[in-house]
């Protein structure tokens, strides 16, 4: 199993983009234009312990648990990696 974090912007970089992966099995060099995305309710079960929105973690009105900190730092450093090579 793999996890990737990374951040990304627009062409006029405008628009931070934050990303998360996890994925199992092989692996190929394959790039797809477009995106999609979609609640892992198992997941987000799993690290809040019960079922919460997704509106409700986007406006932070529940508390980031204590297990989330170590993905949160990784975003933070690809946030802080993309925007020092834009500078």
């Amino acid at each position: 199993m793999g996890r990737h974090a990374s951040a990304d912007t627009d062409w006029k970089l405008n628009t931070e983009v934050l990303t998360y992966s996890r994925a199992r099995g092989a692996f190929a060099g394959l790039t797809l234009t477009g995106a999609a995305i979609r609640r892992d309710e198992d997941s987000t079960e799993a690290i809040y312990g019960r079922e919460v929105s997704t509106s409700r973690i986007l406006k932070g009105e529940i508390a980031v648990p204590a297990s989330a900190a170590s993905f949160l730092d990784a975003v933070r450093g690809a946030k802080a990696q993309a925007i020092a090579a834009t500078n």
